[in-house]
């Protein structure tokens, strides 16, 4: 099957039931998955749905992945902006995190290299942060639709997912400059501890002439029946750990 709504549904189920495998096949065109794990599949039909595609669940564990859903659709792109909200000003948040694992490794014995070191903070930041994984998954989605309103949210989502890989860089960006020089302040300079940590926070925030995504979208049309604006605290988004919200299934075509 090269269908690419059956390749994202792939790497998605496999990665929340850490590679195991999961059985797809097509019914009347529709991707079907079935999922031996009911966390894993409540949790698959969450993600899915968060795509914006109408999902219904059968017998025997199975998920048929339907066409996109215009209220899905206006519920991510509400989550999208506030993900693109969030990341523009959690910046610091994530230096903190990444200058923690740097400290964290330094202490260990033997002395990590810096290489090491970076290489741990980025992947901790980017965890955290959890969208680089995320947009990865769906990189390759055919994003057409005949229904003009619906190919205008499509269109919509993939700017705002476009942003935010553009964001997740830059936070990456100042995870790596901020633990940078806290090595060499430590090891070449050898600053304290306290004072390293001023410096590299200072460095790593220090404003650069990289323009800023122009996050200046047309809002698409609401949808028939209005989805409720995603609260931080309800969809598991707040500060510094920008991930997938937990989506209030409502499928309407």
């Amino acid at each position: 099957m090269t269908d690419s709504r059956v390749q994202v549904i792939q790497r998605i189920c496999e990665r929340l039931v850490d590679g195991a495998p999961v059985r797809l096949d097509m019914v009347g065109g529709h991707p079907r998955l079935r999922m031996d794990q009911r966390l894993a599949q409540q949790q698959a039909r969450r993600e899915l749905t968060l795509l914006g595609w109408k999902v219904i669940e059968g017998r025997e564990h199975t998920l048929t992945v339907m066409g996109w859903s215009k209220d899905n659709l206006a519920y991510r792109l509400r989550t999208l902006l506030l993900a693109c909200g969030m990341l523009r000003h959690e910046r610091q948040h994530t230096v903190h995190v990444a200058i923690a694992c740097a400290e964290r490794h330094l202490e260990a014995a033997p002395p990590a290299t810096l290489d090491d070191v970076l290489d741990a903070a980025l992947t901790e930041v980017a965890r955290e942060l959890r969208w680089p994984a995320h947009l990865k998954d769906v990189g390759d989605l055919d994003r057409r639709a005949l229904d003009p309103a619906i190919a205008a949210q499509l269109e919509h989502i993939r700017r705002l997912e476009g942003e935010i890989r553009v964001l997740c860089d830059q936070h990456l960006a100042a995870a790596h400059t901020a633990v940078e020089v806290f090595w060499k302040c430590r090891h070449t300079a050898h600053m304290s501890s306290e004072t390293a940590r001023h410096v590299a926070v200072q460095e790593a925030l220090r404003p650069h002439d990289t323009p800023e995504p122009d996050h200046r979208h047309p809002g698409p049309d609401e949808p028939e029946h209005p989805i409720s604006e995603p609260n931080p605290l309800r969809t598991g988004f707040h500060p510094g750990i920008l991930g997938t919200a937990i989506l209030p299934i409502d499928d309407h075509d």
